[in-house]
């Protein structure tokens, strides 16, 4: 039995170690029921358990959400594909645009002045996606990081 599970593990794919290593919003600015602003985010990526074997990162979504009363998806983008060499440790970023109008929803960006005039707004990232090695195993992998206090200066909008 030791055995079977021992050979399970070697060939068992083991997701990435995924950080979310920093978060920026500049730009929020809210008329009525429009919200835009321009997001930063800074992944960090590891692949410590994958002894001499490359992978692939494909089909990479990122979405921003606000973690209110509910979730409510802000903006959403597309990253494009890389590669990791085993035992390395790789940044990626992304901006992701918000300018999405949120139809009878002023719910919604009332909340959101209301964190930013407190100090912080709390949002939450998902990022998902396929990761391949070079042996042609691929898996869907899926991260989230919330709740992610975004800190804003007293009585500012940036």
């Amino acid at each position: 039995m030791f055995l079977l599970s021992r050979l399970i593990n070697i060939f068992q794919l083991h997701n990435p170690i995924v950080h979310l290593d920093s978060v920026t919003i500049t730009s929020l600015e809210t008329k009525g029921v429009n919200l835009t602003a321009n997001v930063d985010l800074t992944f960090m990526f590891d692949t410590p358990y994958y002894n001499n074997m490359n992978a692939s990162f494909s089909d990479l979504k990122v979405n921003v959400w606000w973690s209110g009363k509910e979730n409510v998806t802000l903006a959403k983008t597309d990253l494009p594909p890389f590669a990791l060499t085993a035992h390395n440790l790789t940044t990626i970023k992304s901006k992701v645009t918000m300018t999405g109008e949120f139809n009878n929803r002023t719910d919604v960006i009332n909340q959101i002045v209301a964190e930013r005039g407190n100090g912080s707004v709390n949002i939450g990232v998902s990022l998902f996606g396929l990761i391949s090695l070079k042996d042609g195993v691929s898996e869907a992998m899926k991260f989230d990081f919330h709740p992610v206090a975004v800190k804003f200066p007293p009585g500012g909008k940036n």
